[in-house]
Formats: structure tokens, sequence, C-alpha cells
């Protein structure tokens, strides 16, 4: 009887403890979460420059997430800093601050902090030193990161006619299956505000490409919406174009 007992109490003991151990659970994310570097915007506010770093990045009424959007900002944006939230939030696995921002339009509105760097000017001349180098920075990550093998396919996932080689020293060959050898060869650059490959030399499909980042890898499209849009996809070392596939020249432009 005293054994049951016992086992009773143990039982209740536990279940008291388990709001205590999920205080400490959330006490420790929270200070997590508060270790990031503090900007102070009640001493310098008249002299921070806030700049996007992340395409369509939403400007809201209130600072916090389900909140109305007020508009989109493209990455390289840049806006005046206001003001900050009293506390930091989680969105997703970043914890950060909702800053308020005025537009180059007069707009205001709150943007999450990942999505935004800080600098602590007005001066035009720095700040555009700071957005060029970004660019740059992202022409370099980009150019990287997109450089290898692409073969197009249509809406099926079946390959095409096209293939495209982009090379990581900015250089491409565009070409059609069957005649590699007279591909036609150039320059690639980077509209970073459209997201957008631009073919300096022209390509065998008559179009620049779109790019996006789905997950940890990129697709390139053409932007037209409509059944016959070109895409493509990397072609892994290896990887064969099926001799089928691509014959039918209807199924692409």
């Amino acid at each position: 009887m005293k054994k049951h007992h016992s086992k009773k109490l143990t039982a209740t003991t536990v279940g008291r403890s388990i709001p205590f151990i999920i205080l400490i659970i959330a006490s420790f994310i929270l200070t997590l979460c508060s270790k990031d570097t503090e900007v102070n915007i009640n001493e310098s506010r008249d002299s921070m420059t806030a700049i996007i770093t992340s395409h369509n990045t939403s400007v809201r009424i209130e600072p916090y997430v389900f909140s109305a959007r007020v508009t989109l900002l493209s990455k390289g944006d840049t806006a005046d800093l206001l003001d900050k939230s009293a506390e930091k939030t989680w969105i997703g696995k970043d914890c950060n601050y909702w800053y308020r921002v005025r537009l180059k339009d007069g707009m205001t509105g709150w943007v999450f902090g990942s999505t935004l760097k800080i600098l602590k000017t007005t001066d035009t001349k720095e700040i555009n030193d700071v957005v060029s180098e970004f660019w740059d920075q992202e022409t370099e990550e980009l150019t990287g990161e997109l450089s290898g093998k692409w073969w197009s396919v249509n809406r099926f996932g079946d390959f095409t006619n096209h293939g495209l080689d982009m090379d990581s020293n900015g250089k491409y060959r565009s070409y059609t299956k069957g005649n590699e050898t007279n591909a036609i060869e150039g320059e690639f650059n980077f509209d970073l505000a459209k997201s957008e490959v631009i073919f300096l030399g022209g390509t065998s499909f008559k179009t620049n490409l779109k790019y996006v980042k789905r997950g940890q890898s990129y697709i390139l499209f053409e932007n037209d919406n409509t059944e016959n849009e070109i895409r493509f996809k990397r072609i892994q070392e290896g990887e064969k174009i099926s001799e089928k596939q691509g014959a039918n020249e209807n199924k692409d432009k």
C-alpha cells in the first residue's frame, strides 16, 4: 500500500514539475535570442539607415508577422530607421527585433530585423559604397552557385532542346541539342533587383532567365507564364540527356 502511494506521489510531483521545466526551456531560448548585437535606436535614430538584404521584404503596419502588409521592398532598397520593437520575436529560425522605417516616398512601416542591414550613417556616399559592396558580393556568390551545366525542360520535367554551360568566371555557352560545336558564347551578368540573369551575347533560346532559390538549390526559368515557358534544370555530373527526350521541338521554344 505504501509502495503504491509512493508511485502516485512521484507521478504527481513530475506532473507539477512539467510547467517549471517548460519555463526554464523558454527562458533559455529567450536568452539565446537576446545575445544578438543590440542597436540603440534612441541614441542615434536621426543618423541610421537600413539596407534591405532580402527580395520581397514585407513592410507591415504593426511589428508582427500577421499584420497587414503595406508594401514590398527589393533587395538593395534603403530606408531611414525610426524605431524598433520593445522585444525580439521569432520568425522561423530567426530571432530579431522589428524595425520601423521610413521609405523614400514617406511611407512608414515595420520590417523584421533579419531582412535588413543597419548602417550608422545617412551620408549618401557611404550608403552607396556599402550598397555597391553588397551587390558585388551578391554577384560573386550567385556566379559561383549558378555555375555548372543546365538543360532545358518542359512543364512536365522532360528534357527538351537547349543546353547552357555557366562558368564561375562569368562566361557561358548556349547551344541546341546535337549542335554543341556551334555554341553561342559570351559573358553573363545579373540584374539583381529583378533576379534575372543577363546573357550579353544572346542565347539559343532567345531570352534572359529569371533565377530563384528553392530550398538549397536554384532554378532558372523564363518568366512568360505560358505553357511553353522555358525552364532549366541543373545537370549533375554523369547524368545523361535521354535521346527520346529533347526530340520534340513542340515541347520547347
